[in-house]
């Protein structure tokens, strides 16, 4: 009898081959640097990056190598692709250091960047560089006068030079007064009988009058009649934006425009994008930095290419690649992904109107592969943490289930239920209120259970859910997860999505309190934008306090914040790109800690589905980045619409989605190999008297030993763990006890630290093994 040969998916057929397909890319590629390359240029590059306060891991002096080859050969502008927390704002440090082996002088760059992120980069370069270098401030009021004071000298650098700006300081181009007036003169009698002439304001648009009274607050004001604009420019004197200045009087004057976070000046007519342009053609090189390539659409990197990749061609060749500037639309035809949309109109008998039939396009993800080979492959270095991993401490991201009180419950899903029908009945009618308010109503009520009443649009309470007094799992587990890393000298990030009307931050707040602990709360008007890393160190540091709570969106980009090795989810939200961002904040390369993340969800409420719809959005975006995972090629057409619209699509029409448990064991296996090569954690000694629970080891690899198959009898032992791994993987990941693990499985039995386990297997998903960690009875 013949038997059917198993079936392999896309990815166990490219890891069975993945050393032939690495040889045929060596032979078709010519890349322009190898690792570990050797001659004069690069002994020097690599001789000037020692004797400094940091050293570059091997896998980012590989990266610098390539820039400044890249460079060498001629490239305006090379861009470096890094995940988070490989250290972009270090090699951006070395590039601009390093740009002395090509001028044959010291180098003058310019770094432009969010607000948040300006104190990053100072503190960086004096940890790097110390006194060695020139460090510029032009992020204040005093931005114009440096300008024009370069012009006036025009001198060189004695030393290396970083002129470091916001992105807006940079489009900033004057102050506001009122304008758009102007003054009648009409003649009264006074008390005594003499004509008087009095000034009457007047909106220029329209001459109604205006009182000044009502104007004196702001300088941005509108006519009441018209909506016409009451304010323009400043008119006592001429004032350019930094960025227009240096396009026009500073063209050459820096070596180096480093524009940092380079996806927040993707838009096309937005005022960033466009001061992206004005400097990228002002500077002789240009060092894109970002994360985030892309988000899955083409046209997110088009103007991108426009303002900055498309400077390494010359104009002849850039008119048969690429589409001209105002023919996105074109562009995206060609690399990405278009859906035609057809709108039939029906006939109307009364107005004489024949039916007729409409056309649009719109863009949905995707993106072609030769977008890459075309644009970016050839003057991209790309970076991932798996490169650097080695050097970095343990990661681990576990999901924390909280059981919601019997009482909360049932209100909840009442409450769930009466707000579905609603948005069902509202968008028979077009209404689209209910369904906006639905989705962060039901993810907030059950972390903050108070009074609210949901309105359509005509005002009318179409659903409503008590306040109760309770407290919760997650509360519980809250305080006992704080008590844990207190007793281990850790501090813990809290991140509250839902900070405005629910006030999740101010109420954990006063819950901690009340459990004896002291916690910091962060908000976005608590301190500037640039200082917000200094003022979170500075009280960290002489504060004692034990936590920090925060919306992720205040610190999501860029900062460094190394003194929270635990950082926890109170609240999620539905944001991908907020939650790989939030999670990585202090998982960089200057931590010593090992670093662990916690998500915690309500069971059987809209947290549940909206994590597991953002696991499976993990791992669609792990394809993107190139890591393979076992759903092949169908994770890149699962990538979707807008995140909230899928949520709110599985809840209106019940639909069923995957376990939770199983969507994010399949993004944990898709991403295991970067935290497969960590080193073991130090030891952390306790700084607190608090009586230390049991403690949870970080990530090892102990010894093995192995011993022949053999079968094992279920009644003599227990089950003390349990362990998985990806089929043709040697390591198995896994727990025992509250122990992380990570070992070899050759054999039913398994040495680790003093004592010998047993293995039993056990049920596994689909392209994975797994078994049981037995202990006898």
């Amino acid at each position: 009898m013949s038997t059917n040969p198993p079936e392999k998916s896309l990815k166990d057929f490219v890891l069975g081959a993945a050393d032939q397909l690495e040889r045929k890319v060596v032979d078709l590629l010519a890349p322009l640097y190898r690792p570990g390359e050797e001659n004069d240029f690069i002994k020097e590059v690599r001789e000037l990056c020692k004797g400094h306060g940091k050293t570059p891991f091997a896998a980012q002096m590989d990266s610098l190598c390539a820039i400044l080859k890249g460079f060498k050969s001629g490239l305006r502008c090379i861009s470096l692709v890094a995940e988070m927390g490989c250290g972009k704002t270090l090699l951006g440090c070395f590039t601009a250091l390093l740009l002395s082996v090509i001028l044959r002088r010291p180098a003058r760059a310019l770094v432009l960047c969010p607000p948040t992120l300006i104190s990053t980069w100072k503190k960086e370069l004096k940890s790097i560089f110390g006194n060695k270098v020139n460090i510029v401030s032009a992020n204040g009021p005093e931005a114009m006068y440096l300008l024009t004071k370069a012009r006036a000298k025009r001198t060189l650098p004695d030393k290396p030079e970083f002129w470091i700006m916001g992105f807006n300081r940079a489009k900033t181009s004057f102050t506001w007064e009122h304008a758009g007036i102007f003054r009648s003169n009409t003649i009264k009698k006074d008390s005594v009988g003499r004509d008087r002439r009095t000034a009457n304001s007047c909106c220029v648009h329209c001459c109604t009058p205006i009182d000044w009274n009502e104007f004196r607050e702001s300088k941005r004001n509108f006519c009441l009649k018209c909506k016409a604009p009451l304010f323009g420019p400043a008119s006592r004197r001429r004032r350019y934006a930094p960025a227009l200045y240096i396009k026009k009087y500073l063209k050459g004057y820096f070596d180096l425009l480093i524009p940092d976070e380079v996806h927040k000046m993707k838009g096309g007519d937005t005022i960033q994008g466009a001061i992206l342009g004005q400097l990228a053609s002002s500077c002789r090189y240009i060092l894109p930095l970002t994360g985030t390539l892309s988000g899955g659409k083409a046209s997110e990197v088009f103007y991108l290419i426009q303002r900055a990749v498309a400077l390494n061609f010359t104009k002849e060749i850039r008119k048969k690649i690429l589409p001209g500037f105002n023919e996105k639309m074109s562009f995206v035809s060609q690399f990405g992904c278009l859906e035609e949309v057809f709108t039939h109109y029906d006939s109307d008998k009364v107005s004489g109107r024949a039916s007729k039939e409409t056309k649009t396009l719109k863009e949905k993800p995707g993106i072609s592969p030769l977008i890459l080979k075309q644009f970016f492959l050839a003057s991209t270095v790309f970076l991932r943490i798996s490169d650097i991993a080695e050097e970095m401490p343990p990661y681990e991201e576990e999901l924390e289930f909280c059981e919601l009180p019997s009482g909360l419950h049932s209100e909840y899903k009442s409450f769930e239920a009466e707000l579905t029908d609603a948005a069902k009945e509202a968008l028979k009618n077009k209404d689209m209120t209910v369904l906006g308010k639905m989705l962060s109503t039901l993810l907030a009520w059950p972390d903050i259970p108070k009074e609210i009443e949901i309105t359509n649009r005509d005002d009318e309470v179409v659903a409503s859910a008590p306040e109760m007094d309770v407290v919760t799992g997650k509360d519980e587990r809250l305080i006992e997860i704080i008590r844990e890393n207190k007793a281990e000298g850790r501090k813990v990030l809290i991140f509250a999505e839902y900070t405005g009307k629910w006030a999740t931050d101010t109420i954990l707040a006063s819950r901690l309190r009340a459990a004896g602990f002291n916690p910091l709360v962060l908000k976005a008007t608590t301190v500037k934008t640039d200082e917000r890393l200094d003022w979170i160190e500075r009280k960290m540091e002489e504060g004692g306090y034990d936590c920090m709570i925060c919306q992720p969106q205040l610190v999501e980009v860029g900062l460094n914040l190394l003194m929270f090795p635990e950082v926890l989810f109170y609240q999620t939200g539905y944001s991908t790109y907020v939650l790989r961002q939030a999670s990585r904040r202090s998982w960089r390369p200057s931590q010593t800690q090992y670093v662990r993340v916690r998500f915690m969800i309500n069971r059987d409420t809209l947290q549940e589905a909206a994590m597991a719809l953002i696991a499976s959005k993990f791992e669609a975006s792990l394809v993107l980045e190139g890591e393979l995972s076992d759903k092949g090629l169908v994770a890149l057409s699962e990538a979707g619409d807008n995140m909230a619209v899928e949520l709110a699509r599985a809840l209106v029409n019940n639909l069923k989605m995957d376990s939770l448990e199983k969507t994010f064991a399949s993004y944990r296996a898709a991403d295991s190999k970067v935290y497969g090569q960590c080193k073991k954690p130090q030891k952390v000694t306790p700084e607190t008297s608090v009586e230390k629970p049991p403690a949870i080891p970080a990530l090892e690899t102990p010894k093995v030993e192995t011993k022949p198959v053999s079968q094992v009898a279920q009644s003599s032992f227990r089950k003390v763990g349990a362990l998985q791994r990806l089929a043709g993987m040697e390591e198995a990941t896994g727990t025992l006890g509250r122990r992380k693990i990570r070992i070899k499985v050759d054999g039913s039995e398994v040495f680790i630290g003093s004592a010998t386990y047993r293995l039993k297997a056990a049920p596994s998903l689909p392209g994975f093994e797994a078994w049981d960690i037995l202990e006898a009875a």
